[in-house]
Order: structure tokens, then C-alpha cells, then sequence
């Protein structure tokens, strides 16, 4: 008995093809998986070559690609 998105949120994740054609139309993510995939090759091949590799937190900014299965959220005070 829950609304989308009156009642709860619903977002999907590697920005699938077909979700645009649902309806309402999903809220998902693009995960630029060229940029990861380069950065692997990076490290792949300065592995090969025989260089350190030291350990590493690497962030690939991922797109918010907004459908209308999402809101606003409500505001409360005392957050």
C-alpha cells in the first residue's frame, strides 16, 4: 500500500537501460566504469613494471541520474 515516491524512495544502481522506459520513470546510478577500469589498468601496469603499488583509497565519482521515484526529503527539526 506504499507510494513511490510519496510514501518511500526507490532508486536503482548501474544506471540500467530499460529503467527509463518503467513507469514512473527510476531513479538510478551511473557508475563510470571506463574511469574504473583505467585506474585498474593504471595500477595493473605499474605492477608489471615491477613499481610499488602502495595501498590506496581511489574514489570514481558516480552520477545521480534523477527519475521521479524519488523526493524531497521531508524537513524535521531536531536533525
Amino acid at each position: 500500500g506504499l507510494r513511490v515516491p510519496e510514501d518511500v524512495s526507490v532508486i536503482g544502481f548501474d544506471a540500467v537501460e530499460n529503467a527509463g522506459g518503467s513507469g514512473p520513470r527510476l531513479t538510478t546510478m551511473h557508475i563510470p566504469y571506463f574511469g574504473l577500469g583505467a585506474a585498474a589498468m593504471s595500477m595493473l601496469l605499474d605492477i608489471i613494471a615491477g613499481s610499488p603499488v602502495p595501498a590506496r583509497h581511489l574514489v570514481i565519482p558516480a552520477r545521480l541520474i534523477l527519475g521521479s521515484t524519488t523526493a524531497a526529503v521531508p524537513y524535521e527539526t531536531g536533525i
